[in-house]
């Protein structure tokens, strides 16, 4: 849910402060939440406002962890100045052209585009995982946030439909085996689906990645789970490419099991559940099968 609608008017006066050259040029609100304001001004540069402490301690990591980044990948992301000339920081960086990749965008792709987005996507997981943990330790980066443990879970099947309760038995059955496995840490983004993909529709091309304020330390299969909320075989040839890349096997139904606990997460958490989800979820089942 958004934020209450602010007066753009200050926004647009800190930023011919820091950039005089943008004064009176054309502006787009592209989110305004409760924690965060972003500005396209003239199309070619983001500005990022936090709302709160907690907006501006994310915001200052997220930088911190660009700026950690950048020498080992190869995609493009973005690269965020940070302005602190008095009231709370604000971030500015050159945008990345294109727009989200979602499900039926993909599904629009041929053969060569898709491949061609996966190997992008490979050498982005395998670029950050390469990365010593200790470096990015130094850039501040935690413990990505713990997914429900299988109780969580166990004890909200009730809401589910009848038709997905032994799914969901399932699920809880195989995460408690997946945690028992001793973890395989790597620094990731953990938030790679296609609302953070600047990808250009006309010619099937990603142009880049942004959105590393969730970024974090976790388990390596779980960073791939995002993607299969684009497409299961999306994620496929991603992990096919990773290990071609790497060496390292990442076993697609470790992946599956990462987003099932990812959207039962989301999603049971209320005691209402959005039919939205539901038909999203069965629409995903039937992609897995």
């Amino acid at each position: 849910m958004p934020g209450k609608p602010q007066d753009i008017a200050p926004f647009l006066e800190r930023i011919a402060e820091v950039a005089p050259e943008l004064k009176g040029a054309p502006y787009e609100v592209l989110g305004e939440g409760w924690d965060s304001v972003a500005l396209d001004v003239a199309g070619e540069w983001i500005f990022k406002f936090p709302r709160s402490a907690d907006a501006e301690a994310s915001l200052l990591r997220e930088a911190g962890f660009l700026d950690a980044i950048a020498p080992h990948v190869r995609m493009n992301v973005p690269r965020l100045i940070v302005h602190d000339r008095g009231g709370r920081p604000f971030s500015q960086h050159r945008k990345i052209a294109g727009e989200h990749l979602l499900a039926e965008g993909y599904r629009k792709l041929g053969d060569t585009q898709r491949d061609r987005l996966a190997w992008q996507l490979a050498e982005l997981y395998a670029d950050l995982h390469a990365i010593p943990l200790e470096v990015m330790v130094a850039a501040g980066a935690e413990p990505v946030e713990a997914f429900p443990s299988p109780e969580w879970i166990e004890e909200r099947l009730h809401r589910l439909p009848a038709h997905l309760q032994a799914y969901g038995r399932d699920v809880v059955a195989r995460w408690r085996d997946e945690i028992a496995r001793p973890a395989d840490l790597i620094f990731g983004q953990f938030d790679g689906h296609g609302w953070n993909m600047a990808f250009d529709h006309a010619t099937g091309t990603l142009n880049g990645v942004y959105d590393f304020a969730d970024a974090g330390i976790g388990e390596r299969h779980r960073d791939f789970a995002l993607p299969n909320l684009i497409d299961p075989e999306l994620t496929g040839r991603v992990i096919a490419h990773y290990a071609d890349l790497t060496g390292i096997a990442i076993d697609p139904a470790r992946v599956d099991l990462n987003t099932a606990v990812q959207r039962f997460w989301e999603h049971l958490t209320d005691d209402e559940i959005d039919q939205s989800w539901l038909d999203a979820w069965a629409e995903y089942e039937a992609a897995l099968r």
